[in-house]
């Protein structure tokens, strides 16, 4: 070992640190605070000092009332800045206020660390502020992110897209719009369906205008083995369908139900499945503002609201195998015309279930068994 080049050592003769203190979460940092006292400016002025302040990199402007010579009201204005700002912060101060002084003072300054989580929305995300130290943690959304949220809330847009996700049974489905809102009147006819294929191994079932795909998903999740398909129309439904049946072994179908039936095989299913569009032509002309955003193309079922029962009981009646089911949803009066029309084109054992609100909801309709 060398010293400064001119003498040899076997070994260092000496050892040096060098200590230091890291940033930790209830370390302080330097603040300055410039004041100026104001007694001739109107508050309008005043406002426009506070946002050239702001603009300029303030940490934070506010005023402290206080009493001037001469018993005159007036205020004391405040800036707090750190040390690179203070000089422009001084002469902003100096050129849009009337104050001929300005007083400094610097101080300590401990802070909570601050970090900002972000959630994403089908249509955007919100902000979440998180600060902790010294023993506390706080947590507050972003004020601005909340607002638009609550405009649009009060724009009557159905929660459901607001939030781009929506519960269904056990599990959560995306949704958004374009596709009709999963509903919890809907999980008595999944659990009606899931009833009826009780002890069968591996049921063929397909789920008809499935739009979120919420029964197809509910019986494949709850009837091990269930060969399912889910058969969907629109575009804009189709996106949510097929998200939310990414990688859960259900097959979709982009397809017309008016014409589907045409390609399925004779007697191939066990149970026919399907949430149609049943409301009325009076209905579509009086809907809540909600369901006005939702697709009209989910929600009309004709003039009498029975397009969809009249195909559905008579065409896809050779698809399902004897002794199994067609399962529907029905709006809450159309129990009795549904009925009917199943019992018309040869259905038999046919019933009609209420929903937990009391409502006729599910109607279930057999293919006679084939006799010996």
């Amino acid at each position: 070992i060398r010293d400064r080049g001119k003498r040899d050592y076997p070994a260092a003769n000496c050892v040096r640190a060098l200590f230091g203190e890291s940033p930790s979460e209830e370390s302080a940092d330097e603040i300055i605070e410039l004041r100026c006292n104001i007694d001739d400016m109107t508050g309008e002025e005043i406002g426009f000092a506070f946002d050239k302040l702001l603009n300029a990199g303030a940490a934070d402007v506010y005023t402290v009332p206080t009493g001037m010579k001469k018993n005159r009201p007036g205020i004391m204005l405040c800036v707090l800045c750190n040390a690179e700002k203070r000089s422009e912060i001084i002469r902003i101060l100096f050129k849009h206020t009337s104050t001929l002084g300005v007083r400094e003072c610097r101080m300590p300054r401990y802070i909570l660390q601050r970090e900002t989580q972000t959630a994403k929305f089908e249509d955007g995300t919100i902000r979440l502020k998180t600060a902790q130290g010294f023993g506390v943690k706080r947590a507050k959304f972003e004020y601005a992110d909340i607002a638009a949220l609550a405009e649009r809330r009060a724009a009557r847009e159905p929660l459901q897209y607001i939030l781009g996700e929506w519960d269904f049974m056990d599990f959560t489905l995306k949704v958004g719009p374009g596709v009709l809102c999963p509903r919890a009147d809907s999980e008595i006819v999944c659990e009606s369906a899931l009833a009826l294929l009780q002890g069968r191994e591996q049921p063929v079932v397909y789920d008809l205008c499935a739009g979120t795909g919420c029964l197809g998903l509910g019986i494949a999740r709850h009837s091990p083995g269930a060969l399912v398909t889910c058969v969907e129309k629109s575009p804009e439904a189709w996106r949510y369908l097929t998200a939310n049946t990414a990688q859960t072994g259900v097959r979709t179908v982009q397809a017309d139900v008016f014409t589907y039936y045409k390609t399925l095989p004779a007697e191939g299913a066990d149970l026919i499945i399907s949430n149609p569009p049943y409301l009325t032509g009076a209905e579509m002309r009086a809907l809540m503002p909600e369901t006005a955003q939702e697709p009209a193309m989910a929600l009309d079922g004709g003039a009498d609201g029975l397009d969809f029962y009249r195909l559905l009981t008579e065409k896809y009646r050779d698809a399902v195998r004897p002794g199994g089911w067609l399962v529907l949803e029905i709006g809450y009066a159309q129990g009795p015309a549904v009925l009917a029309l199943g019992a018309a084109c040869g259905w038999v054992n046919t019933s009609c279930r209420k929903d937990y609100g009391g409502n006729d909801r599910a109607v279930l309709l057999q293919k006679p068994e084939k006799s010996c």
